[in-house]
């Protein structure tokens, strides 16, 4: 139930199933300019950092993942991530 409200986002456009996660606008405003490459993908549900241990990951380390998610992101990754969401949650 608390993922419909970014499911609408996702039927807005607003949003996408796969991408890095969303950020705050506030803690936007801090980040550098190496962080700049994870605003070319739009904010997902799930993403690189979610399937590799979010809550036990830093803000680098989920912006690393981010970063590289907005690298290669293409069709065949997305489907992999959201087996590995899929795979999560059932366990």
């Amino acid at each position: 139930m608390d993922e419909l409200p970014q499911l609408i986002n996702v039927l807005k456009g607003e949003m996408s199933f796969v991408g890095p996660a969303p950020i705050a606008p506030e803690r936007a405003r801090e980040l550098d300019l190496r962080h700049e490459l994870r605003f070319d993908a739009r904010p997902g549900i799930t993403g690189l950092a979610q399937v590799n241990g979010r809550s036990a990951l830093d803000f680098d380390s989920i912006s690393r993942y981010d970063i590289e998610y907005a690298r290669r992101m293409c069709l065949g990754l997305d489907l992999k991530i959201m087996v590995q969401t899929v795979t999560s949650v059932l366990r």
